[in-house]
């Protein structure tokens, strides 16, 4: 959602009327018009939770906020972290030690996704599960 406060627009006959909204109560409107929008994006995000979704890997990420991985384990905190989006944009990140030195940039890449965020989704790439998997 991309939204904004009015603000007048010089020569426009709006700019003219009386009777106009505080700037406090635009600001309050907005807030919740993107609140609203962080809520249902999150409900959405989260009946992703437990699929696997191929996402188009578009870069190393950066280490995200201790705050949204406190759950996470010290492996998933510590691994090389990839980003990318799934066919419908939405934005993915997952860990994968075994990239180091190498490169997912512009692979599709099976994700489970484990966690669900208002703005992006956290998983674990499968092909890293069958990796695990067959060296046991």
């Amino acid at each position: 959602l991309f939204a904004f406060m009015y603000s007048d627009r010089p020569n426009a006959p709006a700019a003219q009327f009386s009777g106009k909204v505080s700037e406090t109560e635009k600001a309050g409107r907005l807030q919740q018009v993107l609140g609203l929008q962080d809520t249902l994006t999150l409900r959405k995000h989260q009946s992703l939770v437990d699929t696997t979704q191929m996402v188009l890997v578009e870069g190393q990420g950066r280490q995200r906020d201790t705050a949204d991985m406190t759950d996470m384990s010290s492996d998933a905190r510590s691994d090389i972290q990839w980003h990318g989006r799934t066919s419908t944009h939405k934005i993915v990140h997952f860990p994968d030690p075994e990239t180091a030195g190498g490169s997912l940039m512009g692979r599709l890449v099976a994700v489970q996704i484990e966690k669900a965020f208002a703005h992006s989704l956290w998983g674990r790439s499968v092909f890293q599960e069958e990796r695990r998997c067959n060296t046991r």
